[in-house]
């Protein structure tokens, strides 16, 4: 039980010195969503690669903590979701009505994930924004009534400076 706490110390001062933010699960039951595991991300993607050695090999969750940063950064009220079924959306403005997707180059296996996760959210979600953001990928995407946006992160950093 003392390193349960001593890691929520740590954590609590690495939060208090800007190091990294925790973001929350989306749940409409505030009991249960208090109590879902949060996502850690580090304010800056150098102090990862620094201190994580073999961390450079997973672009896409660099890519991630890059849009969490922003979104952080921007002031904006975010979540991640995670469905029951396991299914889960980077990414969850409620304010916004969008949700969000990262990954460093969608194929076609990984846009199964991708799109399941936003139709399993949007049916909780009044969302009227669907968007996958990659490394270098530009399209739309029809599938099941959604109309989901892929663009490149560079493109979506810029209009979300505007």
């Amino acid at each position: 039980m003392k390193s349960e706490n001593t890691v929520k110390k740590y954590i609590g001062y690495l939060q208090e010195t800007y190091l990294i933010f925790e973001v929350r699960r989306f749940d409409r039951k505030l009991k249960r969503a208090g109590k879902s595991p949060r996502k850690v991300y580090c304010i800056d993607n150098g102090i990862i690669m620094r201190n994580i050695p073999n961390f450079n090999k997973n672009n896409g969750a660099l890519l991630e903590n890059l849009v969490a940063v922003q979104l952080e950064r921007t002031g904006r009220e975010f979540y991640y979701y995670r469905h029951e079924s396991h299914a889960e959306v980077d990414f969850v403005l409620p304010v916004d009505r969008e949700l969000i997707q990262v990954c460093y180059e969608l194929s076609d296996q990984i846009l199964d994930r991708e799109i399941r996760g936003l139709e399993k959210a949007s049916g909780e979600i009044d969302a009227n924004r669907f968007l996958i953001l990659t490394m270098e990928q530009e399209r739309e995407i029809s599938w099941n009534g959604l109309k989901i946006e892929v663009k490149p992160v560079w493109r979506w950093l810029i209009e979300d400076i505007h």
